[in-house]
């Protein structure tokens, strides 16, 4: 891997601090026009999106002072996308081919075959995954030096797999270790220019949270079973109080999880990262958040349905219909225009409730969520980041395909 040094640039000793200084009202109009025309383009817009909108978010991330870039484009992801479905079409045609072969032989059941192809595509989630995160890492910079990820996809799904098996075989218990494992996986073959990346801690960090969520399972499990054995109130009533802990207990896990992972990570020798993110400002986020997108949502749809109906009757609708089919000369078309017209209505009722609660959901949740994450953290003992050197830059020709066409790992 070749190096090469950059110019320093001076920076004030101590802790470096973190902000995020993106506006509502910017990602509002980046989001609206961008997903407007993703829809109308039927999707094909969706890789130049999610660039735009990456290198908005990376943007208004600032370590002290100084902004992270995403230099990614959506050509190259929208190229890679192709090579994905490429790749897809001939895995799963040969899966199918020998399945079919296999089910005619042996099962003579399609359930069986579709089973088999369904379990056929889990190692490439993995696989995807971390690809999707290699590729973002080797598109992010910071003071002009980029991240990056070594090789080792394939590796990483070898782990997910056996250890999503003993996850499976504990009924859960040991989930707190695969996903611990997983990380240091990730994390330990991450760089930042010439300084490498370490996972810290151990895996039980994950797991005293993760009780919680056992617990809040186990009293979900009496409650319905309680009800479906001897159907009394009573297990109803431990049944929706397993169900609310169930939710709470999770977003606990997952704060927790993040903030134990966060601040036993190690960049170089001695830079250090801090996170005091908190549950509760992470569920006060989600709760408000999608009570406004509802309130706001349901206001625009109710609005085009008062205008809709206005329009309507202001143009006499139904009477134009039938001056055009001159009253029923042309049996059962009149019904039939007026169900286009209704079918056209609710389309784009939906159409506009979908683009709406997508743009929305940037501004109220996404949004505000990054800031929390961001704003808690920082960094301790940052000489090291005054020496280190640029990296050689990772191609990643077929970006994040595999992760786009498996809708996985490759949000933000």
């Amino acid at each position: 891997m070749s190096m090469t040094a950059i110019p320093d640039i001076p920076r004030p000793a101590g802790p470096l601090a973190l902000t995020y200084c993106g506006e509502g009202g910017a990602l509002f109009r980046l989001a609206l026009k961008t997903m407007f025309l993703t829809i109308v383009t039927l999707g094909i817009y969706r890789f130049w999106m999610k660039t735009r909108i990456r290198r908005y978010y990376w943007s208004s991330i600032r370590i002290d002072g100084q902004p992270l870039e995403f230099t990614g484009t959506g050509l190259e992801m929208f190229l890679g996308f192709l090579i994905a479905v490429t790749f897809l079409a001939i895995y799963l045609g040969a899966i199918s081919l020998m399945l079919s072969f296999a089910g005619i032989v042996v099962f003579s059941d399609t359930t069986v075959m579709q089973l088999a192809a369904t379990i056929a595509v889990i190692p490439l989630v993995y696989y995807a995954g971390y690809r999707a995160r290699r590729y973002r890492l080797s598109r992010t910079r910071w003071r002009g030096i980029r991240f990056g990820m070594e090789r080792g996809a394939v590796g990483y799904m070898l782990t997910a797999l056996i250890y999503a098996a003993l996850a499976v075989a504990t009924l859960g218990v040991l989930l707190p270790l695969m996903e611990f494992t997983l990380r240091r996986f990730s994390v330990d073959r991450s760089w930042y220019g010439d300084l490498k990346f370490t996972q810290e801690g151990h895996w039980t960090g994950f797991l005293r949270p993760w009780l919680w969520v056992m617990a809040a399972l186990a009293l979900v499990a009496i409650g319905f079973g309680g009800l479906v054995i001897e159907k009394r109130g009573a297990f109803g009533i431990i049944a929706a109080i397993g169900v609310s802990s169930l939710m709470i207990a999770w977003v606990h896990y997952r704060v927790a999880a993040m903030r134990y992972a966060y601040s036993h990570t190690r960049l170089g020798k001695g830079v250090r990262f801090t996170s005091t993110m908190r549950t509760g400002r992470i569920i006060g986020i989600y709760v408000v958040g999608f009570i406004l997108i509802g309130i706001i949502t349901g206001a625009v749809l109710t609005a085009l349905g008062l205008v809709g109906a206005g329009l309507a009757s202001a143009l006499d609708l139904e009477g134009f219909l039938r001056q055009i089919l001159r009253d029923g000369n042309m049996p059962g078309r009149g019904g039939d225009v007026a169900a286009y017209l209704g079918f056209g209505a609710v389309a784009l009722a939906y159409l506009v409730s979908v683009l709406l609660a997508l743009v929305l959901n940037e501004v109220f949740i996404v949004q505000p969520l990054l800031r929390h994450y961001v704003e808690t953290m920082s960094l301790n003992g940052t000489d090291e980041l005054d020496e280190v050197v640029q990296r050689e830059r990772d191609a990643m020709t077929e970006a994040e395909g595999l992760a786009d066409a498996l809708d996985v790992g490759a949000a933000l």
